[in-house]
């Protein structure tokens, strides 16, 4: 599952990141060995407003710790920045429930334009990290 981290601040790295997730990490999570994927940093820029916004992105497995890691770190914070988590969904035209359905003709559309940010500047900074969070455990 990939997990959204919302409003992680400018200064945020992938360290931080990585940091954050194993803190809402216990003993006993160690078990088995989870799988901490890649590690994102979205830098969204608003044209309208000419604000950033910075978000993470980071894959972990299996899909029951990535339940638990939202529940316990969702609201906390990174680096001073309240945070907020869930978990990621990629919309494009095949899942968009928006496209299902086809708006009557006779009623008339009093919406001016899309409810969501849609000319938002989006710049992604990779780090693909493969960590196996069991073994660094080991050392």
């Amino acid at each position: 599952m990939i997990i959204f981290i919302r409003n992680i601040g400018m200064d945020a790295g992938h360290i931080d990141i990585l940091d954050f997730i194993e803190s809402g990490m216990t003993g006993s999570d160690f078990l088995d060995k989870e799988f901490i994927g890649d590690i994102e940093i979205m830098q969204l820029k608003d044209p309208m407003t000419n604000k950033f916004e910075f978000h993470g992105l980071i894959a972990v497995e299996p899909e029951v710790l990535a339940l638990k890691l939202i529940d316990e770190l969702n609201n906390t914070l990174l680096l001073n920045n309240a945070v907020k988590l869930r978990e990621f969904v990629k919309r494009d035209k095949i899942n968009d429930p928006r496209l299902k359905y086809r708006p009557v003709t006779a009623i008339e559309e009093k919406r001016k334009a899309d409810r969501r940010r849609s000319d938002l500047d989006i710049l992604i900074e990779k780090e693909y990290s493969e960590v196996v969070i069991a073994e660094m455990m080991d050392k």
